[in-house]
């Protein structure tokens, strides 16, 4: 008998001990981290050609100013792709930053203003684009988007990742982005839209040595059919246009529909990112 109480009160003294442990463990497990991401497009000095998808120099850089004196630290899409493998820690308060199409002026302004503050963000490019400006002659900041070239020197940067937007398929003409059509085929979209992929992912290979797990939706629009089709070729992070933040627990699937909120002109920093909370 007294073997038995012994190995009762050793028993009882080991649960005291395992169970705040396991109770501390599902908590950290259960734990979900706030991501909010910004979506920038166009970047001018011109204070006539600012709206919804057009920010100046300036606005930019005291959004940047905001993030920093408010305790945010900006993540790449390697971070959160680690994240959910367990190999990375997010930081408190991450954020991660986002530029759609491909603009020349990523390059003139918003580059020297992300090192300067020691920030990253994503720029997603359509090959078509890229194409184009890389075989004309005209090149003007306040329209033109980045020639392959140019972008050789963002991908060289470590405050820039680089993300397909599509090679042709940024368009509402026919289509809506990479959508499918209503009664068209689903062998016939997944055909049509994995030959667009191919032939981005080809001319990123090609002209920047890289292959990217990153992707944004042209104007937000998907399906689960676009969805199957870039779980198939491996992308890992995809962006929509839905305005929410983002909770991530670890779970890889979360990182396949991410929000994002778009960023205007004409407000303060102070007062867009109340938004994003």
């Amino acid at each position: 008998m007294r073997k038995f109480k012994i190995c009762l009160s050793v028993f009882m003294m080991a649960l005291t001990i395992i169970m705040p442990l396991q109770i501390a463990s599902g908590a950290e497990s259960t734990t979900e981290i706030d991501l909010p991401v910004i979506m920038y497009h166009h970047i001018n000095k011109n204070p006539k050609y600012l709206n919804n998808y057009t920010v100046s120099p300036d606005e930019f850089r005291r959004d940047l100013e905001y993030l920093k004196d408010n305790g945010y630290q900006t993540v790449s899409a390697s971070q959160l792709i680690g994240f959910t493998q367990g190999k990375e820690q997010l930081p408190e308060k991450p954020i991660m930053l986002t530029f759609d199409d491909g603009f020349e002026s990523f390059l003139v302004y918003a580059l020297p203003l992300l090192e300067e503050y020691g920030m990253t963000a994503i720029i997603a490019v359509v090959g078509e684009y890229t194409d184009n400006a890389s075989a004309s002659d005209d090149h003007n900041v306040n329209y033109s988007y980045l020639t392959w070239q140019q972008l050789e020197e963002v991908s060289n940067s470590p405050y820039a990742e680089i993300a397909v937007h599509t090679y042709g398929m940024h368009s509402l003409g026919g289509r809506s982005g990479c959508k499918i059509k209503k009664g068209e085929d689903i062998h016939h979209f997944k055909t049509e839209f994995n030959n667009d992929l191919e032939k981005i992912e080809t001319e990123l290979c090609d002209n920047l040595g890289l292959k990217s797990h990153i992707f944004a939706y042209p104007f937000g629009m998907y399906c689960k059919e676009a969805k199957e089709v870039l779980i198939e070729r491996q992308y890992q992070v995809v962006f929509t246009c839905e305005e929410r933040v983002n909770r991530l627990s670890g779970d890889p699937t979360e990182l396949l529909a991410l929000g994002r909120f778009n960023r205007p002109s004409g407000i303060s920093s102070a007062e867009f990112f109340k938004r994003v909370k």
